[in-house]
C-alpha cells in the first residue's frame, strides 16, 4: 500500500488533544522511523464543520484546500518526532489517509492513493452504515482501510469493503502503571455518556468521583494512579484511549455494553464488568462499584490479562505498519 518511493499525507485537525489526533501524529512518526517521507497535514475547524459525518454539511467544491494550515501540533505531540505541510502533491507514488471524519476530503484528488483510517466504528447498532452519502462502499473500490479495532473491522467486513488492514495503536510512554497507593477515588469521563454515569454519581455521594478533563497526560496518569476504579459508560465507537490508560494506571474498570466494549478484542475484560444502560442496571453497578472499593486486591487481578494486551500493543502496532509498507 505504502512505497518508499513516495510521500505520505496524514490528515488531522490542527490543535486538537484527543486519542484520534494522538494516534495520527504516532502513525507519521512510526513511518519517518522507517524511513518513509511522511508529513502531517493540518485542518482548521472549517473543515471539521463541513468535513465530519454528523456534524457538518458535506462540502464538494474546491474550496477544500482553503482549510488545511501550515501549523496545527498540540503541545502535547510535542514528543512526536512529525513535520507538516500544506502541500499535497496528486501522484500515483504518494498516499493520502484520513481519519472517518474526513470521508469527503478523498474526493478531491484524483491520483493519489486512498486510505481511510477508521479510528471509531460509524455502524449502527443494526449493523447498517449510517454515512452513505458521504462514503459510498460499493463505488470507491479503489479505497483502502485501516482498523484500529475490531469493531471497525466488524464494521468493513459487515459492509463488503475492499482492501481492509489492522492498524491498531499503543498508549504513549507517558501514561505508566507505576504503583502508587490507592484511594477510594472513582474516575469517568465526562464528555460520553455523562446522562447515564450522573445517575451513578448521585447514587453513590460517599465516593469521590473525578472527572479526566483539561489535564496533562501527567495529570492523567497520576489521577488514574491514585483512582481504584474508572467507570465508562459512553458509546465506544472504537478503541476509547481513557479505559486503556485507566488499566495501565492499575484501576478497576466497568463500562457499558455497547460498541467496541461489547467485542473482547477491544476489551478484554471479564463481562461481569460491563452492563447495558438501563434502569435496572444501576443499582447492580452500585452494588459492584462498593465492592470494588471495599474488596480492590482481588477485583484488580481480573485485569491483569488486559493490561498485558495493551503492554504487547506496541510491538504489534510496528509490525501493523510494517504490513503496509511494500
Amino acid at each position: 500500500m505504502i512505497s518508499n518511493k513516495g510521500k505520505v499525507y496524514i490528515l488531522c485537525p490542527a490543535y486538537v488533544a484527543t486519542g484520534g489526533p494522538e494516534s495520527l501524529h504516532l502513525l507519521c512518526q512510526t513511518l519517518r522511523n522507517k524511513g518513509i517521507e511522511s508529513y502531517m497535514v493540518y485542518t482548521n475547524e472549517g473543515m471539521y464543520k463541513q468535513g465530519h459525518p454528523g456534524h457538518g454539511v458535506i462540502d464538494r467544491s474546491d474550496t477544500w484546500l482553503e482549510h488545511i494550515q501550515s501549523k496545527g501540533k498540540n503541545n502535547n505531540y510535542d514528543i512526536y518526532d512529525t513535520i507538516s505541510t500544506t502541500d499535497i502533491e496528486d501522484n500515483i507514488d504518494n498516499v493520502i489517509i484520513v481519519p472517518e471524519i474526513y470521508l469527503n476530503a478523498l474526493e478531491k484528488f484524483n491520483n493519489i492513493k486512498k486510505v481511510i483510517w477508521w479510528l471509531a466504528s460509524r455502524i449502527l447498532p443494526d449493523g447498517s452504515y449510517r454515512d452513505n452519502e458521504w462514503f459510498d462502499f460499493t463505488k470507491n473500490r479503489n479505497v483502502s482501510h485501516l482498523y484500529n479495532s475490531k469493531f471497525a473491522e466488524y464494521m468493513l467486513s459487515s459492509l463488503n469493503a475492499s482492501n481492509y488492514y489492522q492498524l491498531k495503536t499503543f498508549i504513549n510512554e507517558n501514561i505508566n502503571s507505576n504503583t502508587i497507593d490507592k484511594k477510594d477515588i472513582i474516575c469517568y469521563n465526562p464528555k460520553k455518556g455523562f446522562d447515564f454515569t450522573s445517575k451513578i454519581i448521585d447514587r453513590m455521594s460517599q465516593y469521590e468521583f473525578i472527572p479526566i478533563t483539561n489535564m496533562s497526560p501527567g495529570e492523567v496518569a497520576q489521577t488514574l494512579g491514585e483512582a481504584k476504579l474508572y467507570i465508562d459508560f459512553g458509546h465506544h465507537p472504537g478503541r476509547e484511549r481513557l479505559p486503556r490508560e485507566a488499566a495501565l494506571c492499575n484501576c478497576c474498570i466497568i463500562s457499558s455494553f455497547t460498541g467496541s466494549a461489547m467485542f473482547f478484542e477491544d476489551m478484554p475484560i471479564p463481562e461481569k464488568y460491563k452492563f447495558n444502560k438501563t434502569e435496572e442496571s444501576i443499582s447492580y453497578i452500585c452494588k459492584l462499584i462498593d465492592n470494588i472499593i471495599l474488596d480492590y486486591e482481588n477485583h484488580i487481578i481480573n485485569f491483569s490479562h488486559y493490561r498485558k494486551v495493551l503492554q504487547n500493543n506496541k510491538a504489534q502496532f510496528n509490525i501493523d505498519v510494517e504490513n503496509l509498507i511494500l
